[in-house]
């Protein structure tokens, strides 16, 4: 195993590859001992992807992350925590008709030791980075868009009705979506941490809508709210994110909300905030013009 012992060494993977198998990060956090992370694990017939549950956070802000997410209504951050979220989603996700990426069964054994989930390798991107590419025309981008909306309705109808948090990203981005290359299938991903009981449904799917709707590109915003105003399946969720944001019904949080877009970052055109009166103006420009056509 030396050379297993050198490519660990040098590259950061945080187990042992046999000779015959190479690894390469994909990503991972710096902090906390930077192990937690992706590896894709490739031989000369197959890869997989490996996602490595560790600490993301040096000791005392462990304890102030678990401390902040317990007070705002999110799941535990240790490593065994995040890997059973994520285990248990995927399933839900996928019992739900919902894509994600597939587990893998059949996998040379490798001793990793810590929480770990073993996946199928897919060529692609994310759709961030897809709506971002400056070469893809425009016309690509907007089709993408509109075709990932109804699934994206859905997914928000389902979480709505059967009061399931957990058809509900955290950390919601469209880089959080993986386009697949040789289909163009949309894949989800990053279900590490959770929403518990203590968020009402309609002010997460607003979360949502706003969070996805920000990661789009700046220029364009327009041409992709016109899409999503005129084809997303549910329009009355399309007002979540204005009443969660600006007309919460619980005072407290309405007036911390009011302090926190005074901030400088919350001031940006692409803040949460903005993307909901923006989405909300809209709301309003379509309702208009049905009463006038009417």
């Amino acid at each position: 195993m030396k050379n297993a012992t050198a490519h660990l060494q040098n590259n950061g993977i945080p187990f042992d590859v046999p000779d015959d198998m190479t690894a390469v990060c994909l990503s991972r956090s710096r902090r906390g001992g930077a192990k937690h992370g992706i590896y894709l694990i490739e031989t000369s017939a197959k890869r997989w992807v490996i996602k490595y549950y560790h600490h993301k956070r040096d000791q005392p802000q462990r304890l102030f992350s678990q401390l902040e997410n317990y007070l705002s209504g999110r799941s535990g951050v240790s490593p065994q925590r995040r890997f059973c979220n994520e285990k248990q989603c995927l399933q839900i996700w996928r019992e739900n008709g919902f894509e994600v990426f597939r587990q893998c069964n059949e996998f040379p054994f490798i001793s990793i030791g810590a929480p770990h989930l073993i996946f199928e390798y897919v060529p692609g991107r994310t759709l961030k980075d897809f709506f971002l590419d400056r070469e893809i025309p425009k016309t690509d981008k907007l089709g993408a868009f509109k075709r990932f909306l109804p699934e994206w309705g859905r997914r928000h109808f389902l979480a709505y009705k059967n009061k399931n948090r957990k058809l509900i990203q955290e950390h919601a981005t469209f880089q959080h979506v993986y386009m697949s290359a040789e289909d163009q299938r949309f894949i989800f991903y990053d279900f590490e941490v959770v929403y518990t009981h203590r968020y009402s449904l309609p002010g997460l799917i607003g979360c949502e809508i706003a969070g996805y709707i920000r990661s789009l590109p700046t220029e364009d915003l327009d041409d992709y709210l016109r899409i999503l105003i005129r084809d997303y399946p549910y329009p009355q969720f399309l007002s979540y994110p204005y009443h969660y944001f600006f007309r919460h019904p619980n005072l407290c949080l309405r007036f911390l909300h009011a302090v926190d877009r005074q901030l400088p970052r919350n001031r940006r055109p692409r803040s949460r905030y903005n993307i909901a009166l923006r989405i909300q103006d809209y709301l309003k420009n379509s309702s208009q013009n049905i009463k006038l056509e009417g």
